[in-house]
């Protein structure tokens, strides 16, 4: 498997079945900005209040042969063997990623448990072999690295300032490496958003040192 995140903003995505499943995998859709459209002849009432709130899209009716013709993405998430086959044969037939809940093997594209502290996203996959244990490493990983989110985005400051300054590529590369080699701590003190040039190198330097008067 090779881990890939989409850029998911207003992608077109549709999701066969509306039960329980379903309506898991439409929230977290809907939170990656995807656009849904859903087919089901009947749907759960979380999902019968995000229609009435024209969240999503919902067609009432049975799945039938080219519903996936013109989507970005397609999940399939009925209780149905014979209709996740048919809709994942359909979906790879015209080159859409398919995600066929449950069932690894009807899969092009698989959903891991997903941890965000903006700007990190860190996404957990057990390659389908334990699916039930992503979540509780996802859960693991967030409780013992929470506030990396904030060392992302001091991260992406510092690139930006040193993407400004008249430094050689090689030169902004090693300072990034020696950022990088600083441990984030909930003590530490990153810079202001409006830090320059000459603020980052001082906080650097300084945080050098307290890293080797620690060893």
């Amino acid at each position: 498997m090779l881990p890939v995140f989409f850029k998911t903003e207003k992608i077109a995505c549709l999701i066969i079945g509306a039960g329980d499943v379903a309506t898991n995998k439409v929230e977290r859709m809907l939170e990656a900005g995807c656009h849904i459209t859903i087919i089901a002849p009947e749907a759960t009432g979380r999902i019968r209040q995000m229609v009435d709130k024209s969240l999503l899209k919902w067609e009432q009716c049975v799945y039938r042969q080219g519903d996936c013709s013109g989507f970005d993405l397609v999940v399939a998430a009925t209780s149905s063997k014979k209709v996740n086959i048919e809709v994942s044969r359909e979906a790879q037939s015209i080159h859409v990623p398919v995600n066929v809940v449950d069932d690894p093997e009807l899969c092009t594209v698989v959903f891991s448990a997903v941890w965000r502290d903006d700007p990190l996203i860190v996404a957990v996959s057990t390659s389908g072999k334990a699916p039930f244990l992503a979540r509780d490493i996802r859960n693991i990983l967030s409780t013992e690295h929470n506030g990396l989110g904030s060392w992302v985005e001091a991260g992406g400051r510092l690139r930006s300032v040193l993407l400004e300054s008249d430094n050689m590529p090689k030169i902004n590369h090693e300072l990034m490496k020696r950022f990088s080699a600083i441990q984030p701590t909930n003590e530490l003190q990153l810079p202001s958003e409006n830090a320059v040039y000459a603020d980052w190198m001082e906080w650097i330097e300084r945080n050098e040192k307290r890293g080797k008067s620690d060893r």
